[in-house]
């Protein structure tokens, strides 16, 4: 029962968390070529910085995960 929990676990975070991470950069990367962008001034790197930091922990805790899974299933290594 462990097992397929972590498995489901890694399904649903590699689905929900990783997958969408090039979605969400090449939309905001096609916002710089709007014109109000240039409007927002020093609100700019909010846009950026918070995404980059989250999507940094998401891969963290992927890897994390995919770690335990793997060790799961083909044990110590």
């Amino acid at each position: 029962m462990v097992i397929q929990n972590g498995i489901a676990m890694f399904l649903t975070f590699l689905t929900i968390r990783v997958i969408p991470i090039p979605l969400y950069w090449s939309h905001a990367v096609s916002v710089r070529s709007n014109p109000g962008y240039d409007d927002i001034g020093y609100l700019k790197p909010i846009l950026f910085v918070p995404g980059v930091v989250l999507d940094s922990l998401n891969i963290f805790w992927f890897y994390k995960i995919a770690r335990g899974v793997l060790k799961g299933l083909f044990g110590e290594r």
